[in-house]
């Protein structure tokens, strides 16, 4: 869980993991269609950041396959939904719930088809070849400290967040495509039901509440800029629960 105690004092203005140290450690956007696997998706996304940041390598780039959470590990969740937390949990659990091994296969062993209905059986026959472990993960946490979220971010990479994705959040994502705009607060919600991978923040004193989060979504690049978008802190429940 987050500690109180890693907030340091020199947090920067900005920061992206997109660009930092110059350089692009952020795996490229997916499209999830119309099952509703974001969660499996972020998990993903977050592993194959930590890979890229782990090997100090940012081009590896290792694709993940997210049709192994969905066919391998029932338990995560399904295309009616899921969470990130539950994702890491069974990628890491060695029971049979989590195929009998730690670890999340690549792409190209288990291509994904926008559904949950296909067997774990129809991985590849080498699929242990291709796994990729984690060691550890976040627990799932309730905070509103921005500053808490901005320490963990750089000091331990992409992290899951939750929003709610309403029509309009939508409509405007399809048509704001400036890497500069921002969705903006809209007041309190009390429900989630979309995960995204939070990448970056930049302070504003212009803007209501500070600033904005970075994230990427995995809409496709046709949402927002390129797949990527900002969120004004504390915008749809962002910032109140991450992994």
């Amino acid at each position: 869980a987050i500690n109180q105690d890693l907030i340091r004092d020199d947090l920067p203005d900005f920061f992206n993991w997109r660009s930092h140290k110059g350089t692009d450690w952020i795996t490229p956007v997916k499209y999830q269609g119309n099952c509703g696997s974001c969660w499996a998706f972020t998990a993903c996304s977050m592993m194959e950041s930590k890979i890229n940041i782990l090997s100090n390598n940012p081009d590896l780039d290792i694709d993940l396959s997210e049709q192994y959470i969905l066919s391998c590990l029932g338990l995560a969740g399904t295309c009616y939904g899921g969470w990130v937390y539950s994702a890491l949990y069974y990628i890491k659990d060695e029971s049979y719930w989590g195929n009998s091994i730690n670890g999340v296969v690549t792409e190209d062993c288990f291509y994904y088809l926008n559904t949950d209905d296909i067997p774990c059986d129809e991985k590849c026959d080498n699929w242990l070849e291709t796994i990729w472990r984690i060691d550890n993960y976040g627990t799932y946490v309730t905070t509103g400290n921005k500053d808490l979220i901005k320490q963990t971010l750089i000091d331990k990479g992409p992290l899951g967040v939750n929003l709610l994705a309403t029509d309009d959040f939508i409509n405007w994502g399809l048509t704001n495509h400036n890497q500069y705009d921002y969705y903006p607060y809209t007041g309190h919600v009390s429900a989630v039901n979309h995960a995204v991978t939070l990448i970056g923040y930049k302070d504003d004193p212009n803007i209501p509440n500070g600033g904005y989060w970075i994230c990427k979504n995995s809409w496709g690049k046709d949402f927002g800029y390129g797949g990527f978008f900002n969120i004004e802190y504390g915008a749809l429940g962002i910032d109140k629960e991450i992994t």
